[in-house]
């Protein structure tokens, strides 16, 4: 049905383009609709975080590395943060095999923890904890202000976490918790 909808459809606009220019202002339009559509959005009617590493996320990878004074760590965070990390220290610490940071491979613990702890919600200390079971006593978790329920899960985390910093009034929130 729908294959023969389109097939209405094209029999009926593509006598409408029977000249190269109006060819060309139709492929015109079309490519302003895909640019407009592909920058970020914030306004009234729709918010769009686009998912991007800023230079928020990099101020806080470095807060992280500067916090841990050189004791072992793992981060729980999304894929923009550990992007940063990548881009600011590489792939330099692994515990037990597994990246410091959350990587969505399958194989790394860390990435289901971040998920437990954000996405549905419980960033506790029984959620973040099995993270430390990598052999390491402090787990940060990074929630950033564009989260789904950032206000809900920053309530809990502030609750659970032993403490926690902001970046850039609040845009990133670093939560550490001590085991």
């Amino acid at each position: 049905m729908v294959i023969l909808g389109l097939y209405w459809l094209a029999k009926k606009i593509l006598p409408l383009f029977k000249h190269d220019t109006s060819w060309i202002l139709a492929g015109s339009l079309v490519l302003v609709a895909s640019f407009y559509l592909t920058y970020p959005r914030l306004d009234i009617w729709h918010r769009d975080t686009a998912y991007n590493t800023t230079t928020y996320d990099m101020a806080a990878v470095r807060l992280i590395e500067q916090e841990a004074q050189n004791s072992p760590y793992v981060v729980l965070a999304n894929q923009a943060v550990a992007a940063a990390a990548v881009n600011e220290f590489g792939f330099s610490k692994y515990y037990q095999g597994h990246f410091y940071y959350p990587l969505p491979t399958g194989t790394n613990p860390l990435y289901q923890v971040y998920l437990n702890a954000a996405e549905r919600g419980l960033p506790t200390r029984d959620i973040i904890a099995p993270a430390a079971d990598l052999g390491i006593s402090q787990v940060f978790l990074v929630l950033n202000r564009y989260w789904a329920d950032y206000d809900t899960l920053s309530k809990v985390a502030k609750d659970e976490a032993d403490t926690w910093w902001q970046i850039a009034d609040g845009r990133i929130t670093v939560y550490r918790y001590d085991f």
